[in-house]
């Protein structure tokens, strides 16, 4: 079964001030609420900021914002946190230059027999007729993928590549990237436009890292 390793949200811009994030600024918008804001973890500068929620960690620098997700398998609201973090954060700053919004999830894929995974990545992601295949032939070589195509508004990048965990157990990582180049015209309506596709994304990215895992993986 996939594992998951991460999902976030992020915003690229220009210029962004990190400074106006302070924590009174946060809960005036209505973005979190005081009591939800940690002390641990959280910090608050003119050149960076990074606010620890219950399951969620908005980081803040100049070329971007970034809303991550400690679990967000588990949680059927996540949607929803999306439009009420990111989702209202470019709202009231929309002369920020912003250029582009994006998802990435993650998942690990732990074969039933560490053995039997060098032989998979060959047949999955080598064809015989290759031109490098020949190259390749030894026993510890080791293959992956790069995929994309369109996806609603914006397009989908997949990597796949071998990984070892730290416990030494070698797995596949699965690495999704839905994003957005913003155009200059309404760039708040077309950030809050993707911001919506979140549930029909992570519903294809989980379908196809199924996929692949199945019959082998744990």
């Amino acid at each position: 079964m996939p594992k998951p390793t991460g999902f976030n949200v992020v915003v690229a811009a220009t210029n962004l001030n990190p400074s106006i994030f302070s924590l009174l600024w946060l809960v005036k918008q209505k973005i979190f609420s005081a009591a939800d804001i940690q002390t641990e973890g959280s910090v608050f500068s003119p050149f960076a900021v990074n606010v620890v929620v219950p399951g969620l960690s908005l980081t803040v620098i100049p070329d971007r914002l970034q809303l991550g997700f400690l679990s967000a398998e588990k949680d059927a609201q996540v949607a929803l946190k999306i439009q009420r973090v990111v989702g209202r954060i470019v709202s009231e700053l929309p002369h920020t230059p912003f250029q582009a919004v994006g998802f990435n999830m993650g998942w690990v894929l732990l074969p039933q027999d560490q053995k039997e995974l060098d032989s998979l990545e060959r047949q999955s992601f080598l064809a015989e007729r290759n031109p490098l295949a020949k190259f390749f032939k030894e026993k510890n070589s080791h293959f992956g993928c790069y995929l994309s195509k369109d996806f609603k508004m914006g397009r989908l990048k997949l990597d796949i590549k071998p990984v070892t965990l730290v416990e030494g157990e070698k797995s596949l990582q699965a690495a999704f990237n839905f994003h957005l180049d913003l155009k200059v015209d309404e760039p708040v309506k077309q950030i809050h436009d993707f911001l919506a596709l979140w549930n029909p994304a992570y519903t294809l990215a989980k379908e196809m890292v199924t996929e692949l895992g199945k019959g082998w993986s744990k």
